[in-house]
C-alpha cells in the first residue's frame, strides 16, 4: 500500500510518475482517483466474517509511507510487515488487550502516525476505528459519543486544544493519544480531567514509526516501546 501525504489529484499523478505499476481499490464510483487504474470493491451481503487472521511473511514489504515533501519532494519510507507492530503500545499502556477497543481520530490514516494508531490498531490489535475524520470540536464529541466503550481519541496537541477551548460538552474516554508536536502538561491535565481518561504521549517519526510514549501528567520521562533499546555513541 503506497501511503501518500493527501488524497490529491496531483499529488496520485505523482505517485504513478514514481511507480507505473500503482493502481487504486476504491469503494465508491465518485472517487477522483486522477486517472490510474481503479479496481473498485462491492460490497458482498450473506458473507461470513473472517475469524482466522491471515499470515503473512515478516520480510514482506507491506507500505510505503511518504512525508508531507514540506521541504520538497515527498520521500518514501517502506516498511515491512514485521516492523509494523502495536502490542508495544499496549503493554505500554498495562492493558492485557486492545481488543474492542473503538477509536476516533483527528488524524489521517495516510500519516505514520495515524496509520499506525488507527488501521494498524484494527488489524493486528483488534481494536475498531471510525471511518470518518472529524475535525471540528462539535464533530469530535459527536463521533466520540457515537462509539461504544471503550473508546479512545487518537489526536495532535493542536487538535486538542482547539477542541478543550471551544467549550463543547465532551464525553467521557478511556484513552487519549497525542502525537506530532510537544504536549505541555497543562494541557494534558486539562485533558484528562475533562475527558476522563488517561492521556498518553507518542514519540515517534515516519522512519522510525512509534518509538517512546508517557503519560505526561506523570513527568517528563519517556520510556521506549517494546524491545527498543538506546544507546549512545560518540562521533
Amino acid at each position: 500500500s503506497l501511503m501518500p501525504p493527501n488524497n490529491m489529484a496531483g499529488t496520485l499523478t505523482e505517485l504513478h510518475r514514481g511507480d507505473p505499476g500503482v493502481y487504486v481499490i476504491a469503494d465508491a464510483d465518485d472517487l477522483d482517483c486522477a486517472g490510474l487504474p481503479t479496481v473498485f470493491v462491492r460490497h458482498l451481503e450473506g458473507l461470513a466474517p473472517l475469524t482466522v487472521q491471515p499470515q503473512v511473511d515478516a520480510d514482506q514489504e507491506a507500505v510505503c509511507l511518504l512525508t508531507s515533501g514540506s521541504t520538497g519532494a515527498p520521500q518514501p519510507h517502506r516498511k515491512r510487515w514485521g516492523a509494523l507492530q502495536t502490542e508495544r503500545l499496549a503493554a505500554f499502556m498495562g492493558w492485557p488487550s486492545l481488543q474492542g477497543l473503538h477509536i476516533a481520530a483527528t488524524v489521517p490514516a495516510q500519516h505514520s502516525y495515524g496509520f499506525e494508531s488507527t488501521v494498524l490498531l484494527g488489524l493486528l490489535a483488534g481494536a475498531a476505528f471510525d471511518a470518518g475524520r472529524p475535525f471540528f470540536p462539535a464533530d469530535v464529541a459527536t463521533t466520540l459519543a457515537r462509539l461504544p466503550r471503550p473508546r479512545a481519541l487518537v489526536t495532535t496537541p493542536f487538535h486538542l486544544k482547539t477542541l478543550l477551548a471551544s467549550g463543547v460538552s465532551l464525553p467521557e474516554v478511556d484513552l487519549v493519544l497525542s502525537a506530532t508536536a510537544p504536549l505541555s502538561p497543562q494541557l494534558a491535565t486539562q485533558a484528562e480531567h475533562a475527558m476522563g481518561c488517561r492521556l498518553i504521549e507518542i514519540y515517534g517519526c515516519t522512519e522510525a514509526g512509534q518509538v517512546a510514549a508517557r503519560r505526561t501528567t506523570d513527568g517528563e520521562v519517556w520510556t521506549t516501546l517494546g524491545a527498543l533499546r538506546l544507546h549512545q555513541r560518540s562521533t
